[in-house]
């Protein structure tokens, strides 16, 4: 039976969490850690979870596991395979001319959040086939925050869950032994990944901190820290890549590239590029962010966003002529607006044509790549659309809409608790997106938390003062609904629950 976590007791783990380990969940009352917190005191058989909190401070070992738990990640071989095929294509041609020229010694590879161990053998695979006698000229390195991650990874053995990718067949017949449940990797690929232990909040106190590196992985781990601890981490990134190395990121992180000195490439799939180091170095702090400012009245929030603009996905938007344009700014209106009837008449792939000539305006392209993500996710191209979506918050990291649309990505996939982070930030950036609420109370109907369902839907019926009736919000082709329409939704779901 899961007990009732009290948001003292909650804040105070996540606080001893965040001090220890740099993992985030301060910010929301996150429903992994309850269920966490209620496993793990379950297993230990303690009476409750403050019982519990009080363990793990003196039992090293059961912090381990409860990060384990947290921190599990779904990871599978050659997991977006566009990054993988730009590794073997143009990444390491570019580096076997370095040691053809002997410009390069040796090439380092730094799988940074490796987990279970799919990620770095991946690519000791795909150096093996490219390298081959020569595949000791690549070294690779793979940490994690979790021990049993990378005692689990050195043994090499996986199920069928981790061969998902299209590279599947390939991997399994050329570097694995089937056995009854399991698979085994041959030794030569694992002898070729040196796996370490590694708490990322500590990694400039380590020698770790000291190597240079050609390539590193991060993917799909920033998500769990804090916006300054992102910072810091991808400042570090930058200090141990070398000039012109390239950083490796899941397809929903982002950062202020410019502020680092990154360059993304290729354009859409999460590889970023470090470029020559100013003379000058730029820190990594929030208050060089042109939407971010300290305030110091809040205590549990030390960085506040300004409030965003309006929505770029209003149909009223679309039509926007309050501002005087130059010719050029004119056709890529007009541009916008044709690609738009076309979207709303489904010929996707004539208004795809489109969008993505106006991606080239910095007037239209936020608009444009939010269409692009929305046709993409039509066609279930999902990593495109999330990959629009990440270019979206790139230039503008509060920007609602994006966040919306990757929330029900996420969900379509099958990825709830990643749906409910993407669209509760949405309702952060832009309070009166009553779609992302609509769709969040829906969330957590499923997971059986009606009292915070029924709170959203009245959150969404309290915002009929604020939100026209009539105003549409064309993110979901086969579901465009108005304000009017979600309002008439919600508004019986609360008074069926009064009369209960």
């Amino acid at each position: 039976m899961q007990q009732e976590i009290s948001p003292e007791l909650y804040q105070k783990v996540a606080s001893y969490i965040k001090k220890n380990s740099a993992l985030d969940y301060s910010n929301a009352f996150h429903h992994n850690l309850k269920i966490a917190l209620n496993d793990r005191t379950e297993a230990n058989q303690l009476h409750s979870c403050e019982e519990y909190y009080f363990f793990i401070q003196q039992n090293p070992q059961e912090y381990q596991e409860l990060i384990q738990q947290l921190t599990i990640g779904e990871t599978y071989f050659f997991r977006y395979t566009q990054q993988f095929d730009f590794l073997r294509n143009t990444v390491f041609p570019e580096y076997s001319q370095s040691l053809q020229e002997k410009t390069t010694a040796t090439i380092n590879i730094w799988s940074a959040a490796c987990s279970s161990g799919e990620e770095p053998y991946s690519i000791a695979m795909t150096v093996h086939e490219l390298f081959g006698k020569n595949k000791n000229l690549v070294n690779i390195f793979a940490t994690d925050i979790d021990h049993n991650a990378i005692q689990s990874a050195r043994q090499g053995i996986y199920r069928k869950n981790s061969f998902r990718s299209e590279n599947e067949k390939w991997s399994q017949k050329q570097y694995f032994v089937e056995q009854e449940h399991s698979f085994q990797l041959q030794q030569a690929i694992i002898n070729q990944v040196q796996f370490q232990q590694l708490n990322f909040l500590e990694l400039e106190n380590t020698p770790f901190a000291q190597n240079k590196f050609h390539v590193i992985f991060c993917r799909n781990a920033l998500i769990y820290f804090s916006q300054k601890t992102v910072y810091q981490l991808i400042e570090r990134f930058h200090d141990m890549l070398l000039d012109g190395g390239y950083l490796f990121l899941g397809p929903a992180e982002y950062f202020p590239k410019s502020q680092f000195s990154f360059v993304m490439e290729p354009q859409g799939h999460s590889i970023y590029r470090k470029i020559k180091t100013p003379e000058k170095k730029i820190k990594a702090s929030p208050q060089v962010l042109k939407k971010t400012q300290l305030d110091s009245n809040q205590s549990n929030r030390v960085y506040t966003i300004q409030k965003p603009r309006k929505s770029y996905f209003m149909k009223s938007e679309a039509s926007d002529t309050s501002h005087p344009n130059t010719s050029v700014s004119k056709n890529y209106q007009q541009l916008y607006e044709d690609a738009f009837h076309l979207y709303q008449q489904k010929s996707l792939a004539d208004a795809e044509k489109l969008f993505k000539e106006c991606t080239s305006d910095e007037k239209t392209e936020i608009r444009a790549r939010i269409a692009l993500a929305h046709i993409f996710s039509d066609q279930n191209k999902h990593t495109e659309a999330l990959e629009q979506c990440q270019l979206v918050l790139q230039q503008e990291p509060v920007n609602g809409d994006a966040y919306f649309l990757m929330g029900m990505l996420y969900q379509q996939i099958n990825d709830f608790l990643q749906a409910e982070k993407m669209l509760r930030k949405s309702i952060y950036c832009q309070e009166n997106h009553y779609l992302a609420r609509y769709f969040l109370a829906g969330l957590l109907e499923e997971k059986g938390e009606r009292n915070k369902a029924q709170k959203e839907y009245q959150n969404i019926v309290n915002l009929s003062d604020n939100c026209g009736h009539h105003e549409i919000h064309p993110l979901l082709r086969d579901h465009t609904l108005t304000f009017e329409q979600v309002f008439n939704i919600c508004s019986p779901k609360l008074s069926s629950d009064n009369q209960k």
